[in-house]
């Protein structure tokens, strides 16, 4: 394999745990952020679940979508949408626009 298969490939492979990897980071502090933002356990929880719910409810319109115009571009696009969607957890102070950004980093 060439050097730029193999990057690419590291690149999907890394990619793969990003979903995985937004549960494990916030699951253990769900309640801090319960906490600073003045919300009940159950609406914390969304913050978790609310990045799931997304993929599943966008997972058939992506798929469609890679079906017509090919993998590379919706999952380029994918990668940055959730970058600035995660990142946005930063500077965010209030519920909903953190659960609106969360939605975006399917």
């Amino acid at each position: 394999m060439d050097r730029s298969a193999d990057r690419a490939l590291w690149v999907i492979v890394a990619s793969a745990t990003l979903t995985v990897m937004a549960g494990a980071i916030l699951g253990p502090i769900t309640n801090e952020i319960r906490i600073a933002l003045d919300v009940s356990p159950s609406l914390a929880g969304l913050i978790i679940t609310t990045h799931g719910l997304f993929i599943v409810l966008c997972s058939p319109f992506v798929g469609a979508l890679i079906d017509r115009i090919g993998p590379r571009i919706p999952y380029i696009a994918g990668l940055f949408l959730y970058a600035l969607a995660g990142g946005a957890g930063l500077v965010i102070e209030s519920f909903v626009p953190l659960l609106l950004s969360r939605s975006g980093s399917r």
